[in-house]
């Protein structure tokens, strides 16, 4: 579920040749009245994940903390799996999001101007007690960087999750196929460990057998991740 709400509708249909059916907004309209019969009419299907697209270019239009949580509510009931691309405004409702969130990450590039602004972010969430949960997606990362792996996280005070390489050529083609990165490249491995480290992550936390409740029989999951996989 992607939950950005800057007008980043128009630049991620374009980027996956969707359309999307409707936007965050649409879903924070009718937030208290979701059912199984709306969900479907919301959500455009891209390669067997569900996206709910971000908000269109309205600087009027406006979605409240209260109707990001029925949202996610509703949709805990049919995923497994919630991935929340938020602005990096740190807007009071992206931070609720973050406190249901199990991992947060902040992405950002290995630039002296990009790391001061990650560490500005990551010490806000450190005060609101979120520091455990935050760790660095590093892009566009270099194999002889100016400044290493283990300066940055010495720098920024949490671990870096996984590093991307800068990979102009084989997204430029991506997008121009509107398909996903080629997964046999190395920008393409790297996309793929981040979504088997983060599902495996989840996978681990559910180990631990318990008697199902009756929320268990009814599909509705205790909490919810950032990843990006369905049931």
């Amino acid at each position: 579920v992607d939950a950005h709400v800057e007008g980043y509708v128009a630049l991620l249909g374009f980027m996956l040749k969707a359309d999307p059916p409707a936007t965050i907004y649409d879903a924070a309209e009718h937030s208290s009245e979701l059912d199984e019969h709306m969900w479907p009419q919301l959500v455009s299907k891209v390669e067997g994940i569900d996206l709910l697209a971000g908000g269109r270019l309205d600087p009027r239009s406006r979605v409240d903390s209260m109707q990001i949580r029925q949202i996610l509510s509703f949709a805990r009931r049919f995923y497994k799996a919630i991935c929340v691309d938020l602005s990096g405004n740190m807007e009071r409702f992206s931070l609720e999001v973050m406190q249901e969130a199990k991992q947060v990450f902040i992405v950002c590039t290995p630039e002296i101007p990009a790391l001061h602004l990650a560490r500005k972010k990551i010490q806000l969430l450190q005060s609101l007690d979120l520091g455990d949960r935050v760790c660095v997606l590093l892009n566009r990362a270099q194999k002889r960087p100016l400044i290493t792996t283990k300066e940055t996280q010495h720098l920024l005070g949490v671990p870096v999750y996984l590093e991307f390489p800068n990979d102009y050529r084989g997204v430029h083609t991506a997008l121009t196929q509107g398909k996903a990165v080629d997964p046999a490249s190395e920008l393409g491995r790297q996309f793929t460990q981040l979504a088997a480290r983060v599902t495996k992550r989840q996978a681990q936390a559910a180990e631990p057998k318990k008697k199902k409740s009756l929320l268990d029989f009814l599909g509705v999951l205790p909490g919810y991740t950032l990843s990006a996989e369905k049931k």
